[in-house]
């Protein structure tokens, strides 16, 4: 089978230009009908509007389900999420679709549960859609009003980490993390899932101490993507986080075993409604790219200048750890 497909491929490298563009051409006209929708009567670009073909389950990293069969998703398995007076899509000769749906307080336009996880896909608007747009206009905003609370926030944190009680300590420690080093909250994963962790749920062997106050993580964070940083910290976080790997504490125990994300976003709900430790992420990456090309003078080529913003996105994707994910 995989010599079959490297001919294949070998095939299609080898055809002429004028072939190429001709199979691009009838490609992208066979797919013109399925890219785009109207929403409101304004035409709205779809995103991933193609289902998987069966195969082997890949996952990210060490998933636990690497392996198993991804079997093929059928039109009964599907249900679509149209207008009332929308015309119902006909479906694959001999099949019928799974449900036809007319909700308008969602924003998806197919769905259907996949076999590995038993978890649901959709198939959604584009990210260049206006519903897109407006998400990530909120979340911005979001993160601009931040702005006005941070400075108290970091005050704050800071006289927490000395606390009496060891779940304000916690806290404030987990804001640290959050604030200056761009760790994601985390949250509780099920068995059949990828052991990807984050701030809160960070356990005692994710966290090496370096006297004085050298720390470094070593986990793996969303989609299975390594996180290896080693960093200096406050010296009292550096404390906090060795009363927190105390014993009777040994691997596998959890290093904030008071606090999860929802109680961490709860004590921020205190400052400001709707923050969350996500926002906190996109304030630190935005000014940390607004610093960057503060940094750049208004002078020279555009490739010059391609080449300084280029770095200034590096400077970003570094603190929050964006990986180019490789094949």
């Amino acid at each position: 089978m995989w010599e079959y497909f490297e001919m294949k491929r070998e095939e299609k490298k080898s055809l002429p230009p004028h072939e190429k563009k001709r199979i691009k051409k009838e490609k992208e006209e066979a797919e013109e009908k399925f890219k785009y929708c109207f929403l409101n009567g304004r035409k709205e670009q779809v995103g991933n509007f193609r289902i998987e073909p069966p195969g082997l389950f890949r996952g990210r990293g060490a998933h636990p389900k690497t392996g198993k069969l991804k079997r093929r998703v059928k039109p009964e398995d599907v249900v679509l999420n149209l207008g009332k007076d929308a015309k119902i899509p006909e479906p694959p000769k001999g099949h019928n679709w799974g449900e036809v749906k007319h909700d308008n307080t969602v924003a998806w336009l197919a769905m259907w549960r996949e076999n590995i996880s038993n978890s649901v896909k959709y198939v959604r608007f584009s990210q260049n859609s206006s519903l897109k747009g407006i998400s990530d206009f909120k979340k911005f905003e979001k993160a601009r009003e931040l702005k006005n609370y941070i400075d108290i926030i970091r005050k704050d944190y800071r006289e927490k980490l000395k606390a009496e009680f060891m779940v304000e300590r916690q806290i404030a420690t987990a804001t640290y993390l959050i604030d200056v080093f761009a760790l994601r909250a985390g949250g509780e994963k099920s068995d059949d899932e990828a052991d990807t962790v984050g701030c809160c749920s960070l356990r005692y062997e994710h966290v090496f101490l370096k006297p004085p106050s050298t720390v470094i993580f070593d986990f793996l964070g969303k989609d299975s993507i390594r996180y290896h940083q080693e960093v200096e910290v406050d010296k009292q976080v550096f404390k906090n986080l060795r009363i927190f790997k105390k014993a009777p504490k040994k691997p596998g125990d959890d290093l904030f075993d008071r606090l999860d994300p929802s109680i961490l976003n709860k004590y921020f709900q205190n400052y400001l409604q709707g923050l969350t430790a996500k926002v906190f992420r996109t304030y630190n990456a935005s000014k940390t790219m607004q610093d960057q090309l503060d940094l750049i003078p208004n002078e020279g080529t555009i490739n010059e200048k391609v080449v300084r913003f280029n770095a200034a996105n590096r400077a970003v994707a570094i603190l929050c750890n964006h990986q180019q994910l490789k094949e």
